[in-house]
């Protein structure tokens, strides 16, 4: 049995302190994760409800998210049904926001968990009722 890496134990952790309001507040449960030493310590966890799944990927280094459209309990398909990390913070601020601001090479691990903890805060309502309206195809 291999056992997780200190990165891999470390962005579980950091995911944990992030995103915890999530279940706290937003009604999203914890549905799996998975990590892989194949080309990295890459970790993986699955929130979901009735209306999103969310699907947080990082290895401390690199920072990557989904939020698929669930129906009658399942993900639907990715394409048209998900929206990515770039495209939730251009329907939060607009055009002009800092991709910087998303990319931990640039503004660090911590920092880029930060700032996708306030999208989300700003985007309740995706993910306590589904509503993808506000969400267009920015």
């Amino acid at each position: 049995m291999f056992l997780a890496s200190e990165n891999v134990r470390k962005t579980s952790a950091d995911f944990t302190r992030h995103f915890d309001f999530l279940t706290k507040e937003f009604g999203v449960k914890f549905f799996s994760e998975n990590y892989s030493i194949i080309g990295g310590d890459t970790y993986t966890r699955i929130l979901r409800n009735e209306y999103v799944q969310v699907e947080l990927y990082g290895d401390q280094s690199y920072f990557h998210l989904k939020i698929r459209r669930m129906v009658d309990g399942e993900p639907r398909p990715y394409e048209d049904n998900n929206i990515s990390l770039g495209r939730l913070a251009v329907t939060v601020h607009g055009e002009d926001y800092k991709y910087a601001e998303f990319y931990p090479a640039i503004v660090g691990w911590e920092r880029v968990l930060e700032n996708t903890a306030i999208l989300f805060k700003s985007s309740k309502d995706l993910f306590t009722s589904g509503n993808w309206d506000d969400i267009g195809n920015k």
